[in-house]
């Protein structure tokens, strides 16, 4: 039987003179994902033109199979697509987009969901955010609970169709809890069947962030896949959402509306950096 392979790319980008607090955040996600390290996990790095003392940071860990430094920042267009090549490099069937404010708490997980995975195919992806399935309410975002979890709470429904969640309980495998929903995509954190990830990302000039997880919300549902969820999670996001942590407010409060990055410049960059590296 062929093995599985995840494929592990971690995007970085922080200027650690205007954001001091991003680097010890960064520094802290970065630490939690050497528990994961293993014979069938490939994790790489891609840095969109982080200050030089990070850049000396993230070459010190020995632990990443590579590292990519780009002068330009095409955002997480360029790392949903390099997060493609790399995976089908070394013949990954599933992949793992991160950002570098998640913490890593759990590092045993992911055998059992490979096993939920081989074994529940209408589910593209499985979600390992923090989530407890037992105590919902703090997790919702719509929700007014004293101790809403700001950092990982979710939309309670689809958000392409607007319906309420339906779940279905899927067991336990190695210890592990698993559930599944018509929940809709999101970008962080999960891990994703190649195959799906590389049909759900665009391939046109598009705007980042929140405009590509709504794009890649629009193209999952019409695969008509389901949603896995690890109970209780693996994954947390470091801090709440402010601008001081959390690069995607920072960049759309700074310019108001998103850039929007040409496909064409995404893939000559890709080219680029994978020549460096290979030189």
């Amino acid at each position: 039987m062929r093995r599985k392979k995840l494929c592990i790319g971690l995007l970085t980008h922080c200027d650690s003179r205007v954001a001091p607090k991003r680097f010890e955040i960064l520094k802290r996600s970065v630490g939690s994902l050497q528990g994961l390290q293993r014979d069938s996990v490939y994790i790489y790095v891609w840095d969109n033109s982080s200050s030089k003392d990070v850049r000396e940071y993230l070459k010190s860990k020995d632990f990443f199979d590579a590292v990519y430094f780009s002068d330009k920042n095409y955002f997480d267009l360029v790392a949903v697509h390099k997060l493609v090549a790399e995976a089908k490099k070394i013949d990954a069937q599933y992949v793992c987009h991160l950002e570098d404010d998640l913490f890593f708490y759990d590092h045993g997980f992911l055998n059992a969901s490979f096993r939920f995975l081989d074994e529940n195919s209408d589910c593209g992806y499985l979600r390992i955010l923090k989530y407890e399935y037992e105590n919902q309410k703090i997790y919702d975002k719509s929700g007014v609970h004293p101790l809403r979890d700001k950092a990982n709470y979710q939309r309670h429904y689809n958000q392409i169709t607007k319906e309420e969640l339906i779940w279905e309980q899927c067991g336990e495998l190695e210890g592990y809890v698993f559930l599944k929903n018509n929940w809709h995509w999101y970008n962080f954190a999960n891990i994703c069947r190649t195959d799906v990830f590389e049909k759900i990302i665009p391939r046109n000039n598009h705007q980042p962030l929140q405009k590509l997880e709504g794009y890649m919300m629009k193209k999952y549902f019409d695969l008509g896949l389901k949603v896995g969820v690890l109970d209780l999670g693996a994954a947390t996001h470091l801090g709440e959402f402010t601008t001081e942590t959390s690069q995607r407010l920072k960049v759309v409060g700074e310019r108001k509306k998103l850039p929007i990055i040409n496909y064409s410049d995404v893939v000559q960059e890709i080219k680029t950096v994978q020549k460096e590296i290979d030189i």
